[in-house]
């Protein structure tokens, strides 16, 4: 592989990466509907804001999982556009990003999904909001998008997930081990990353990488395909993506879940590159009409 590929990898990696109910004002101003929540999780304070629509009573509720690591605007676009559509949604900053408190990893990252759900599941939760949590739906982008992938086998009432330009750790871990290049320079990014801890906390690019190759099979998502391929799942990929390239990390994904013979599953491959800021209307529409063909499957 050329040095120019590991280098755009590395830097769209780094660009989108029973529960107390607490209301908060953290996470500054915004110009929504959305209330400040937070929830433990394994001991950390986790961060994040209810989107209560108000189009209908007792709404299915997705949880949104955002790219590493967070404040991302593809997110949020989601959110409100579900929200005006007759859904509730739920964001958050996972642990060791922003306000939230801990040490960023992907196994607190999971952990996070598992404190979230538990967290609808709360009777205060669903009495305050009128959560209809029979039927949980996971979307996630870049990051979040494998993360919304594994999370969605924690808990049986999650029937539909949706990995938007989602990222399979595994293949990340093979680069790292397999390349020389992408290992000097991702643990050079992720350094800096992690270097403003207003923004990310972490033990480190070296550090985190020798515990993914360690624990690579934990996050191979098509290790888990026969039990994905129960759910009904959405896809997106750009051809233009060399963060997360769809023959990497996508398709490989999709074959695997034919193979398990998924019965409900969707991709779309979009004229864009990794940030999918021109199609971003048309991921919305989608995810739109995909959770009001039948939630609960």
């Amino acid at each position: 592989m050329k040095t120019t590929r590991f280098s755009a990898i590395l830097v769209l990696f780094c660009l989108s990466l029973g529960s107390p109910l607490l209301f908060s004002q953290q996470g500054g101003p915004h110009t929504d509907a959305s209330v400040a929540v937070s929830f433990d999780s394994y001991g950390d304070t986790i961060h994040g804001r209810f989107y209560k629509t108000t189009v209908r009573r007792f709404a299915p509720t997705v949880i949104l999982l955002n790219g590493y690591c967070g404040k991302d605007q593809l997110i949020v676009q989601i959110a409100q556009a579900l929200e005006r559509n007759g859904y509730n949604a739920l964001t958050f900053d996972y642990s060791g990003t922003w306000s939230s408190g801990g040490i960023w990893s992907p196994k607190t990252s999971l952990q996070n999904v598992r404190s979230a759900m538990e967290f609808l599941n709360t009777e205060r939760m669903r009495k305050a909001f009128e959560i209809d949590t029979s039927g949980l739906a996971l979307i996630g982008n870049s990051y979040g998008g494998g993360m919304a992938l594994l999370g969605s086998l924690i808990d049986e009432r999650v029937k539909k997930v949706c990995s938007i330009a989602g990222a399979d750790l595994s293949v990340w871990a093979t680069m790292y081990q397999q390349h020389p290049e992408f290992r000097a320079m991702h643990e050079q990014i992720l350094d800096k990353c992690m270097s403003d801890t207003a923004r990310s906390r972490g033990p480190g690019g070296r550090a985190s990488y020798v515990w993914l190759v360690e624990h690579r099979d934990e996050y191979d998502l098509k290790r888990f395909a026969a039990e994905l391929a129960t759910k009904d799942v959405l896809l997106f990929g750009g051809w233009l993506d060399r963060g997360v390239v769809i023959e990497d990390h996508i398709l490989p994904l999709y074959r695997s879940l034919q193979r398990h013979g998924a019965r409900h599953l969707q991709i779309y491959m979009l004229d864009d590159d990794h940030e999918l800021r021109k199609v971003r209307a048309e991921i919305i529409s989608t995810i739109i009409a995909w959770l009001e063909n039948n939630l609960r499957i």
